[in-house]
């Protein structure tokens, strides 16, 4: 069994969709925060205009603006970074899953410190390795059986089965 150590991702968008969710509900909240903003600045605004303050309007506007578009950028990356943390995994799941369905039993998932679903990631190796460990017992129930069917005098026929059976079963996984 090889260990496998987790390369460093660059890829920021690792499940598209997954992500994209995740960060529209941030930007909901962006929204949300910007709808209060421009009701206090329509507040400032009336308040301003009634005492005579309405030169620092412009100021206070823009100050407000850069605010917000500050605000939704932390957002945004904020959301990017958290949604990663669990869509890395995923797109990690499910590259593994499909080396397994390929017959790659010696796959082992290793997530980093802050990623999630690590309990996943540790169900997932014990569930390869115990399939591993079963066609190795597999494997070596077949060779007692070449080993008695040729002490036994077994027929040509039944001792090319058995060796057919066990190159099928080295052939079709790696454990």
């Amino acid at each position: 069994m090889s260990s496998h150590t987790p390369a460093r991702r660059v890829k920021r968008i690792a499940h598209k969709e997954f992500q994209t969710s995740y960060i529209a509900n941030y930007l909901v909240g962006a929204v949300t925060v910007m709808l209060a903003a421009g009701f206090s600045l329509t507040i400032l605004t009336l308040f301003y205009n009634e005492y005579g303050f309405s030169d620092l309007f412009w100021y206070l506007a823009a100050l407000d603006g850069i605010i917000l578009l500050g605000i939704l950028l932390m957002l945004y990356w904020a959301a990017l970074i958290s949604s990663h943390r669990a869509a890395g995994p995923l797109y990690r799941f499910s590259r593994a899953m499909g080396q397994a369905a390929q017959g790659d039993l010696s796959q082992r998932l290793v997530l980093r410190k802050k990623d999630q679903l690590k309990d996943l990631a540790e169900e997932f190796n014990s569930m390869t390795q115990c399939l591993a460990s079963r066609l190795n017992e597999i494997d070596c129930r077949i060779e007692e059986l070449q080993a008695k069917a040729a002490n036994s005098g077994a027929s040509p026929e039944l001792m090319d089965e058995l060796k057919e059976l066990r190159n099928n079963l080295h052939s079709s996984f790696r454990c």
